[in-house]
Parts: structure tokens; sequence; C-alpha cells
């Protein structure tokens, strides 16, 4: 079974963004060591070319949660960024 999760959160100041995730899903642990992260969309639609600054275009393993409550697990990540289309390389790289 393939389990998909979009969250969405702010950034903080640093660039950094908090996913907290239920380790339960229909009834069954999510095995957070085959789970990873990456960037879907932008909410600015200037400034909505995701790039692949630490992985946020090919996603990243979650690492050690930050904080384990009862069934809630909290990541914090990134930074990740996205850029604008006058810096895209067109090649996807756009670091």
């Amino acid at each position: 079974m393939v389990v998909v999760y979009y969250g969405s959160d702010d950034t903080d100041e640093a660039g950094n963004f908090e996913m907290i995730i239920n380790k339960y899903f229909n009834g069954k642990v999510l095995k957070l060591t085959n789970c990873f992260l990456r960037l879907v969309s932008s909410p600015d639609p200037v400034c909505n070319i995701v790039t692949d600054f630490s992985g946020g275009r090919r996603g990243v393993k979650l690492g050690r949660p930050t904080m384990v409550y009862r069934d809630m697990i909290k990541h914090v990540l990134g930074p990740f960024y996205y850029t604008t289309p006058m810096c895209d390389d067109g090649k996807g790289t756009n670091y």
C-alpha cells in the first residue's frame, strides 16, 4: 500500500517548516523510515518554480523527529526554496 500525505505549513524566518504526522493511517502504523518529503506547490503566483535546493524537488528522507507525543510525530524540515520563472535554467536544477 502506498500512502501519500499532503501537508502545508508556513515557513519560519529560517525557511524551515513543520510536518506533524499521525503515526497511524487506516489503523496501520506508518513506517516513517520509508517516508520522504518533497515540495509540491507554492502559494506565491510569481515565485512558483520548485528548486532542488536541499532536495526539495527530489525529496528527502525524514530524519529524527523533533517531537513525539502519543500518536503524533513532528518533523522540522527545510529550508526548501522556489524561484521565479526569470531564474529558471530550463534544466530543472535551479540551485
